[in-house]
């Protein structure tokens, strides 16, 4: 089985730094699986998701995403393939403050032909829509503004947003990072049942460790990146 990630090989490093943030050798996960990456903030996890998502591009290396070589692509067809495929739940959730929440969890499909495609007709997507919005229990929200809800909701917008039209992929950003430990559990296990039914593969980076017995697979960022190992 080809992985659905498949890094080898990369160095990345920022404009006018020393030293390169990341310096990765190999990188693999396979479909289906939920892997916890950590490490402490400011070690290189963010970098590592950018890379993934073809928002930054490595000055080495290679790096494969559902079997394509994200090198081989422009900036164009890296945004096009990260809105068909990716599904991104940022830190700061990244909602656009003059949509509602109905908006804000229907903008992949109007960026992406392929998402809306995959599901299917009009009736179709409201009934997907119906099922992730009342999954999350943002239901009755769904006319709000997102600049009324509080952080819980707003984390369950962005959530919404980067599951509508069933991605292969969801990269998630230390999402829980506002919400206190019981709320971060259920928050967890309430991603991996919506993801456990389309198959999507959830890479989940955080310095919280107390959340990585809930994942299939934990993976240390210092063990994989060479960058400060002597």
């Amino acid at each position: 089985m080809n992985p659905i990630i498949d890094i080898s090989n990369i160095e990345f490093q920022y404009s006018g730094a020393e030293k390169p943030t990341l310096n990765i050798q190999q990188f693999q996960i396979q479909k289906g699986e939920k892997i916890f990456l950590f490490g402490p903030s400011g070690g290189g996890k963010s970098t590592l998701l950018e890379i993934l998502a073809g928002i930054l591009v490595p000055q080495k290396g290679q790096v494969s995403i559902l079997g394509q070589n994200l090198n081989q692509l422009s900036s164009v067809e890296r945004d096009q393939f990260r809105a068909g495929h990716l599904g991104y739940i940022f830190q700061s959730f990244n909602l656009i403050p003059y949509l509602n929440v109905r908006e804000n969890i229907e903008l992949p499909l109007h960026l992406s032909p392929l998402r809306r495609s995959r599901l299917g007709d009009n009736l179709t997507q409201k009934k997907e829509f119906h099922h992730i919005v009342t999954a999350l229990g943002i239901d009755h929200l769904i006319e709000k503004k997102v600049t009324e809800l509080s952080v819980g909701q707003a984390q369950r917008v962005a959530v919404a947003r980067a599951l509508y039209g069933k991605p292969e992929l969801i990269l998630a950003d230390e999402p829980t990072s506002s919400l206190d430990h019981d709320h971060r559990e259920k928050f967890i296990h309430l991603l991996f049942r919506i993801c456990e039914e389309s198959k999507t593969t959830v890479l989940f980076v955080s310095h919280d460790r107390s959340l990585e017995k809930m994942f299939d697979r934990s993976v240390k960022l210092s063990e994989i990146n060479q960058v400060g190992q002597s």
